[in-house]
């Protein structure tokens, strides 16, 4: 009993003396101690809490009260006599309801070659009673694993026609697929290679809202412009800044590393030359469909390869000043267009890239064809609404 006296007052203190340098695991603004809990791992590395990923390395964390989806890795120490470290390759999630100023202590139980999370609350040195998910569901109610709901609850939400993820998380719930993940041993080439457990990675991303600018030049010479100076300027028919948002499907990712896809964009496209006395602009309003594969490089890094279509809509040339001259349409064909290069995407779904684009197109007027192929550099943004992919196939 003083063992366990002493264990409560050493918890506790651990909490108040390491509240300041705890992980954040929560939105918002940062927490009094008096306002949140902590989650602190042994023997366990956190994954998430609910949508936030967890940086690797961290051993203490501070959530919000309320109930919360978490999500562990084993990463334990070899069993008494044993040689190698104890991890696995697929996290279990479990839900429960955190309260404030509570220590959660979530530690291995094994069961022969499985294991599953235990959470005990060191407040109380009790354990929390809690089911082991795999895979996880969408996210946890209030008195979540089942405890509180009932089978009138998927009839309310199924009436009130409420959203297929929120029905399946209460179905998840009502009945939990329990979940044990296999244990997992170091061999001696990756403990001598220095190789830390399996590194968690952030999420393949399924639908995808980027946004794009660069910078392109290429095609037949439309306009030269010459300066006092002796110096001159030329406008070419591929030139210009792009500024362009569109949207990625990928709902196939082959063993969560190959992941294929479609997507659209529509942009703004402009160039200009001039002086202070009069200056030419070429307008268009590029509309692209794409085909699109990205290919896993580690936790957060990738590849993209995307090839498609584009017209260039709206495509004009106009000039002002000394340079005026009526404005000239000029019709855009159908062409092709390529781009490749590396992309970033962190635990919270937020992602950039930066690729090379090469397209093949022409502009006619009249009966003029007017090459427009251009290559040029984008820098993208991009937010991944959903985080894993709708289908993931193992071969």
């Amino acid at each position: 009993m003083a063992a366990m006296r002493a264990r409560v007052v050493a918890d506790g203190l651990l909490v108040l003396f390491v509240s300041s340098c705890a992980t954040k695991m929560y939105e918002g603004r940062e927490l009094l101690h008096s306002e949140s809990a902590t989650i602190k791992t042994e023997g366990t590395r956190l994954e998430r809490v609910d949508s936030l990923y967890a940086p690797a390395g961290d051993a203490i964390f501070t959530i919000a009260p309320g109930m919360h989806l978490v999500t562990f890795f084993l990463d334990d120490n070899p069993p008494p006599g044993g040689k190698w470290r104890r991890t696995s390759a697929e996290s279990l999630a479990v839900c429960w309801d955190a309260q404030v100023r509570h220590l959660y202590r979530v530690r291995p139980a094994y069961d022969g070659e499985q294991w599953k999370p235990e959470v005990i609350d060191a407040t109380t040195n009790a354990v929390i009673p809690t089911v082991a998910m795999l895979p996880a569901p969408t996210r946890c109610f209030p008195n979540g694993a089942g405890a509180g709901l009932s089978s009138s609850t998927l009839s309310v939400l199924e009436r009130s026609g409420a959203p297929p993820e929120q029905i399946e998380s209460v179905r998840a719930q009502l009945e939990p697929q329990p979940g044990a993940s296999r244990v997992r041993f170091q061999n001696e080439t990756e403990i001598s290679a220095g190789a830390a457990p399996i590194v968690p990675r952030a999420p393949n991303p399924t639908f995808t809202l980027h946004f794009d600018t660069g910078y392109a030049a290429g095609g037949n010479d439309l306009v030269n412009i010459s300066f006092s100076n002796g110096e001159s300027r030329t406008l070419s028919a591929g030139d210009g800044v792009y500024l362009t948002v569109g949207v990625d499907w990928t709902p196939v990712w082959i063993s969560g590393v190959v992941g294929l896809g479609v997507g659209g964009s529509f942009g703004f496209k402009y160039a200009n030359v001039g002086a202070s006395n009069g200056s030419v602009s070429l307008m268009r309003l590029p509309i692209a469909g794409t085909a699109h594969g990205m290919v896993r490089l580690g936790p957060k890094w990738f590849l993209l390869v995307r090839g498609g279509v584009e017209k260039d809509t709206n495509a004009a040339l106009s000039g002002d000043g000394d340079a005026q001259l009526p404005t000239i349409s000029l019709a855009s064909n159908l062409g092709a267009l390529a781009e490749v290069g590396p992309g970033f995407v962190n635990a919270n779904h937020v992602g950039m890239t930066v690729t090379a684009r090469l397209t093949v197109i022409d502009y006619t007027a009249g009966s003029q064809i007017i090459h427009a192929s251009n290559f040029g550099i984008m820098v993208g943004g991009a937010l991944h609404l959903w985080g894993e992919g709708a289908n993931e196939k193992s071969h």
